[in-house]
């Protein structure tokens, strides 16, 4: 949604110029290929979130076989609001550092601050990040409710494996 807001085209990114150069016979919808990129780099971000938060909760259970539903999405919110603000920031840090060079180049030729942050390169991070930033803000509702749904009831939450011999992993099937 966002990305058609800002009127991003897809072709505006040097991998884009270089594949439009290399295949003059396949033409390629660049607009929607941004698109997939943005979509797959915020299942990227939130896919870390949505298990470093499931894993939280696993671990919070099983010391604690007797917390409710109620108990588990309470703890999967504290735990995913601090990963809120350090996820955001490393999408953020990392637009800035992947743009950096290209922002100090436009500069360099004396091109305003708004015109830089209308170049579509600059524009099309932008919108990676923004879009990563609202997955992450939905995952972590989303991931602590249906975790404290699923092992709401549970009261043995993992059982030892079989192949443990002496207190070590053993290759016994």
């Amino acid at each position: 949604m966002s990305g058609y807001l800002a009127q991003l085209s897809g072709a505006g990114k040097e991998e884009a110029i270089m594949l439009s150069i290399a295949s003059k016979d396949v033409q390629f919808n660049f607009r929607e290929l941004l698109f997939a990129e943005i979509i797959v780099s915020a299942l990227g971000a939130c896919m870390d979130v949505g298990m470093s938060i499931a894993s939280s909760l696993a671990e919070l259970k099983e010391k604690k076989p007797a917390m409710t539903g109620g108990e588990l999405f309470k703890s999967g919110m504290n735990i995913g609001g601090d990963m809120i603000g350090t996820m955001t920031n490393t999408l953020i840090l990392s637009l800035t550092g992947s743009s950096i060079i290209l922002v100090l180049l436009y500069m360099a030729s004396s091109v305003s601050a708004a015109d830089v942050i209308n170049i579509e390169a600059i524009a099309t991070e932008s919108v990676c990040a923004l879009a990563g930033s609202t997955g992450i803000v939905y995952t972590v509702p989303i991931t602590a409710a249906i975790f404290g749904f699923m092992n709401r009831n549970k009261s043995v939450y993992k059982v030892k494996s079989e192949n443990i011999v002496d207190g070590k992993r053993s290759l016994k099937l």
